[in-house]
């Protein structure tokens, strides 16, 4: 089991979608996998607050995302 990254869920339905779109092209680029499921799961916790895809995640968010939970 992985932990929580975020625990306001909104709406599930397009975190898979955007889990494997990140997914897929750092699989491609093989990265580690412990780092894949880090990553991964930082842009799932982002897409389950907002309902469905109507705005795209950028990198700057994930980012934020990501250097907030390392501090």
């Amino acid at each position: 089991p992985t932990p929580v990254f975020n625990k306001r869920v909104i709406d599930r339905s397009a975190a898979a979608d955007a889990l494997f779109a990140l997914a897929s092209p750092c699989v491609y680029q093989n990265y580690e996998i412990p780092a894949l499921g880090f990553i991964a799961s930082c842009i799932g916790a982002l897409q389950v607050e907002m309902v469905g895809a109507r705005e795209p995640i950028g990198p700057a968010v994930l980012y934020k995302f990501i250097s907030h939970l390392l501090k």
